[in-house]
């Protein structure tokens, strides 16, 4: 008998086996069982995904960040099942560095997550968990009213030496998503959907003000021409460490691999606000 393990529960299981593996992820030998996903009976996914899983896309997203992981295998008795807790590094974004990078960008909401997750890549493995994610606005690029979002990890059950075994692979620092959770995201396109373009900084929650009942988004900006109000009193405050005629555009350089400044912004302006960059990003 075996059942899903939560991450808050693995450090307390038993039977612990540890096995590092660098430079790539989880691959299973050819006795594992085939993850089945939801997604082949998803309205806007496609007829069979695993078929798409070979896609020389996803190797492209997976050797963006294949030098900086580290894996490590822990097998579980069968109570238990087995987990993948790997790390990332990657360098910050601010909204302006994303721009380019994404085929969309989009606000809407979480409605459901796959329970298997699935591997994708040929030389390089990655786990993946799909989630159907219902857009409210397109910022950047047009599309259906829900699209497949993937995101790095998740629940996956294997056969592991003639033995069913639950796995679940965690990317730690890598952006992950929950039922219902609403926010603004910068995804690339990939077989069949879509993954945020950086692995840590391209989801930007919405929340709400306790008093006003008002929403908002805090977009973390470099760029003074975009920024407003104490987010551009900080940045000036910032440009006078920076003297000369070029202060501007050396303060916004110095930015540049930052977290930028945080601008918290109504919900019900993000619009023209996020329009503007991408208009100024994009060269039009």
């Amino acid at each position: 008998m075996t059942r899903y393990v939560n991450r808050e529960n693995i450090a307390h299981s038993f039977g612990l086996l540890f096995t590092t593996i660098r430079g790539a992820a989880l691959r299973p030998s050819a006795s594992a069982g085939q993850a089945k996903s939801d997604f082949d009976s998803s309205p806007s996914g496609p007829s069979d995904l695993r078929a798409k899983t070979q896609d020389p896309i996803w190797e492209a997203i997976f050797m963006r960040f294949r030098s900086s992981f580290a894996y490590t295998l822990l097998l579980i008795g069968s109570v238990a099942g087995l987990s993948v807790p790997a790390t990332a590094q990657s360098i910050p974004a601010t909204v302006e560095d994303l721009v380019p990078e994404s085929d969309l960008i989009v606000l809407g909401v979480v409605t459901k997550t796959d329970p298997e997750a699935f591997e994708a890549g040929d030389d390089y493995k990655m786990v993946f968990t799909r989630h159907a994610f219902r857009v409210e606005t397109y910022f950047k690029g047009t599309g259906p009213a829900e699209i497949s979002l993937f995101t790095a990890g998740g629940f996956r059950t294997l056969k592991i030496n003639g033995e069913t075994k639950q796995t679940y692979t965690t990317v730690s620092g890598s952006e992950q998503v929950k039922d219902g959770e609403r926010f603004i995201a910068f995804l690339r396109a990939g077989p069949g959907g879509y993954v945020f373009a950086e692995w840590d900084t391209a989801k930007y929650p919405v929340t709400k003000d306790g008093t006003t009942s008002g929403e908002s988004v805090t977009l973390r900006l470099r760029k003074r021409a975009y920024l407003r109000g104490s987010a551009l009193s900080s940045f000036d405050r910032l440009q006078q460490t920076n003297p000369g005629p070029d202060s501007a555009s050396k303060t916004e350089s110095n930015l540049k691999g930052t977290r930028g400044i945080g601008e918290t912004i109504l919900l019900r302006d993000i619009r023209e606000r996020l329009t503007e960059i991408v208009h100024g990003e994009s060269g039009s």
